[in-house]
């Protein structure tokens, strides 16, 4: 369910993830797209899973039909947890950000909708050249997110500068 705060809000609240695997390597790898939204435009912009939360929808269930509806990966391959940030508002939109884990793995993810590319990163270097490709406001959100899903997921911990 919504926050209480933002039943009555003209913010629109958003659901966002740091989708992330292990190859069967053992390395952590980070999951970046390509929107077709940005193809269509011509547009060098990278993003990570996201979308509307809906009035009377849980905030890790609407997490998971936006990771479903763009991967193609259903809700028993990912575990889910939410990342506890500052606030995060841009664009008339409050972003909730949520750490991923597909459990299968990188192979079980598949193009879906409203994504033209995707692509798994295994080094702070290619993340670093992805997140410089992302909106600015996203870019901020994405690092500050990141930092603190490492708390979470202490493997992430590659990735942190």
């Amino acid at each position: 369910m919504l926050p209480m705060n933002m039943q009555s809000t003209s913010l629109r609240p958003t659901v966002a993830g740091i989708p992330y695997a292990r190859s069967h390597l053992g390395d952590i790898l980070i999951l970046v797209h390509w929107p077709d939204k940005a193809r269509k435009a011509d547009e060098a912009s990278y993003t990570t899973v996201g979308g509307r939360w809906e009035r009377g929808e849980l905030q890790i269930d609407a997490m998971a039909r936006e990771f479903s509806s763009e991967y193609r990966v259903g809700r028993e391959s990912i575990t889910i947890l939410p990342i506890k940030h500052s606030q995060h508002v841009a664009h008339g939109k409050e972003y909730f950000w949520h750490l991923i884990n597909v459990i299968p793995g990188p192979s079980a993810i598949s193009r879906g909708v409203g994504v033209a590319g995707f692509g798994w990163l295994n080094c702070r270097a290619s993340l670093e050249a992805a997140i410089a490709l992302m909106h600015s406001e996203k870019q901020e959100f994405f690092r500050q997110a990141l930092l603190s899903a490492v708390a979470l997921e202490p493997a992430l911990s590659v990735f942190r500068k």
